[in-house]
């Protein structure tokens, strides 16, 4: 009976704990969470394809395109759907700020445009790279493309997919942890974050470090979203260090000086290990 009760007691306590964790753990928790899921399921669970008839003006018969859905699931999961959770959780934070001080009422103004912009910068690039990489034949024949007779067309579409598209996600994946580490300095955070907040704080930072890491290699943006991550740290240990901030007491902020380190160290990684290219991107995925 006491071996119950005391269960009991120790979830309610857990239960508490976890209610009382900083608005910026549950951020990045409802955030990181659902983009790793909305990743996994749309591109490594298969759902086969669906055929696209079209009727083209040089034809006078119907053509096919056979369509895989992991695409169109891709950019439906992880641009517009994934930005509306972005856009409920930057509301729920911008909530607990104070509105009666003016400063805040214009802070919290620009940054609901910031959101705005984010989120449809962040859906165009989702549209950009899938939609090209359909057509990217000179990742999927592996540079033999550029040999064709329609090589500009095949250029434009691998710049679309790799360039502009990957550049254009990263770009605002990482201004979306930026855009709420501001509204976080909105915040009167009084309490200290505890042991388990810092345990997580390292384990989501590690996963920021993925995406702006490994994926920003990948995807060929590896070496801006770098200089992000030292200008943004930069500007932020001169604000702490100015403002007298405890980082200590800003989950968001520490998850950006954290995963810095992380997305450092996996650049040098890659650099020691493959090299680097003259030419911009300097290092890439296709150097593997």
């Amino acid at each position: 009976m006491n071996l119950v009760i005391n269960e009991e007691e120790k979830s309610k306590k857990i239960k508490e704990r976890i209610k009382k964790y900083h608005n910026g753990i549950w951020f990045l928790m409802i955030f990181l969470i659902p983009l790793g899921f909305f990743l996994y399921l749309s591109r490594y669970v298969g759902y086969g394809s669906f055929q696209l008839s079209v009727n083209v003006n040089y034809s006078n018969d119907t053509q096919y395109a056979n369509i895989s859905w992991n695409y169109l699931l891709q950019i439906i999961f992880l641009g517009p759907i994934l930005g509306v959770i972005f856009y409920i959780l930057m509301k729920k934070l911008l909530s607990k700020v104070d509105i009666n001080e003016r400063k805040n009422q214009i802070m919290i103004f620009a940054i609901e445009i910031g959101v705005v912009v984010l989120i449809i910068l962040n859906c165009m690039g989702h549209f950009s790279h899938l939609g090209f990489e359909i057509v990217n034949a000179i990742d999927s024949t592996h540079g033999i493309a550029l040999n064709s007779e329609y090589k500009e067309m095949f250029i434009y579409a691998w710049f679309m997919d790799e360039w502009f598209g990957h550049t254009l996600i990263h770009i605002t994946y990482f201004g979306y942890l930026i855009i709420a580490l501001v509204a976080e300095q909105l915040l009167d955070e009084e309490k200290p974050i505890m042991i388990d907040e810092l345990v997580l704080i390292i384990f989501f930072s590690l996963g920021y470090s993925v995406i702006d890491g490994y994926a920003a290699i990948q995807g060929e943006s590896g070496f801006i979203l770098l200089l992000l991550h030292l200008i943004a740290t930069i500007v932020t240990i001169t604000f702490i260090a100015f403002k007298k901030v405890n980082p200590l007491k800003y989950p968001l902020l520490l998850t950006l000086l954290i995963s810095t380190i992380f997305v450092v160290l996996y650049n040098l990684y890659w650099i020691i290990k493959f090299g680097i290219n003259p030419l911009y991107p300097f290092y890439s995925g296709n150097l593997s």
